[in-house]
């Protein structure tokens, strides 16, 4: 899968934190919706336009795990290395609206933090790229701390990392991952499907 990886670095550049190291941001802020903002995702997770993209991104995943292997151009990608899993959804214009790409970016964060998770941080990186104009938006999570009966913290699925990426102000995708704790003071993960579940369950 590695060679599928560096596919999909490819097509989308370079974005990434060796990235971000080299090319500092041209503006780096906390994420701040406005009034307009909140009251139209409000009302888009009250209407069936949620739904449907709930059911869509449901659909693919399961289109995609079940394939033997991803393809360059489709609309979901799942990513699995040793200590991290997640996936990447690709803007679909016939599901989304840009606005609603940013509520699902959203959406995302809002169901992690159910499963108590706190947010560690949530900001909006933009960086001048030769020809165009790159915005990095990212939720990061963490675990509550939690111990189970063997003094181990309960790490759940690992910390999770929301990233929604712009160019010239266009949505292009989000990536969820989950970066894994392996060290013996934690847990073992949960499943990602059992993640996956939760976030896509209408």
């Amino acid at each position: 899968m590695a060679g599928f990886w560096d596919q999909i670095k490819n097509i989308f550049g370079k974005s990434g934190e060796v990235h971000e190291r080299q090319t500092p941001a041209a503006v780096h802020e906390l994420i701040n919706r406005t009034e307009d903002e909140l009251t139209a995702y409000e009302n888009w997770k009250k209407s069936s336009r949620k739904d449907r993209a709930l059911r869509f991104t449901q659909m693919e995943y399961e289109k995609d795990v079940l394939s033997e292997e991803n393809y360059i151009g489709s609309t979901f990608y799942t990513i699995n290395k040793p200590a991290s899993e997640g996936f990447i959804l690709n803007f679909n214009e016939q599901i989304f609206s840009p606005l609603e790409f940013q509520h699902y970016f959203d959406y995302l964060k809002e169901k992690i933090l159910q499963l108590d998770y706190k947010l560690y941080s949530s900001d909006v990186r933009i960086f001048n790229r030769p020809g165009y104009v790159e915005s990095i938006e990212r939720h990061y999570m963490k675990p509550r701390y939690r111990f189970n009966e063997e003094k181990r913290f309960i790490q759940q699925y690992g910390n999770v990392m929301i990233t929604q990426i712009k160019k010239n102000h266009k949505p292009v995708y989000i990536q969820l991952m989950c970066n894994r704790y392996m060290d013996r003071k934690y847990s073992s993960p949960r499943p990602f499907s059992e993640l996956i579940g939760h976030l896509f369950a209408q």
